[in-house]
């Protein structure tokens, strides 16, 4: 039992205090868990969740990397990770794993969202422009992804659809006087 019980115990208690939003008690128990089973990755995911409500920037990099070594079948850890690593500057890590989220799940929208702002910085337009409208397509309507699609295929001289992404990115954000300007010179073209 000494193996079996505690980590029940543990647990339960660690998901008692996310239940009540008490992060760091939450992650406490949590840790305590991981004390007896270090790589069971849906707990990792439960304690990175713990440490991204605390503001612990480090131990969430740690747990969610833990997380993907013992091979998380979650595909938001890997898309969770995946922002890490872009905030650190390692977009090609970041590009690995969303395409591993997106191995365990073709559908995760959110990680198609992600994937299409980072190849659209690395100026990979037809990524980016696939991605956008792969997450839009799964019902994500965040006008960001509209923007993006709308300058990927501005810059694949694709302008009708350009045209269309933005004005549909306008209809949120018509105070973007840069996306304004593109529009109102692609509907003159």
């Amino acid at each position: 039992l000494s193996g079996t019980f505690p980590k029940i115990y543990y647990e339960n208690l660690g998901k008692t205090f996310i239940d009540r939003k008490d992060y760091a008690r939450a992650a406490t128990w949590y840790e305590r868990y991981m004390s007896v089973d270090s790589t069971h990755p849906r707990i990792l995911a439960n304690l990175s969740d713990c440490y991204r409500a605390l503001g612990d920037k480090e131990n969430l990099f740690r747990m969610l990397r833990l997380s993907v070594e013992a091979k998380s079948t979650n595909p938001g850890v890997y898309s969770n990770l995946a922002i890490e690593y872009t905030t650190r500057g390692d977009t090609t890590r970041a590009i690995e794993l969303l395409d591993a989220a997106l191995e365990l799940n073709p559908d995760h929208a959110i990680s198609h969202a992600n994937l299409s702002l980072i190849t659209l910085r690395g100026h990979r337009y037809d990524t980016s422009l696939r991605h956008a409208v792969e997450a839009i397509r799964l019902g994500m309507r965040d006008p960001v992804l509209f923007k993006n699609a709308g300058y990927a295929s501005y810059f694949l001289a694709d302008y009708s659809n350009a045209v269309l992404y933005l004005n549909e990115y306008l209809k949120a954000a018509p105070s973007d006087q840069n996306a304004k300007t593109l529009f109102d010179a692609l509907e003159r073209r």
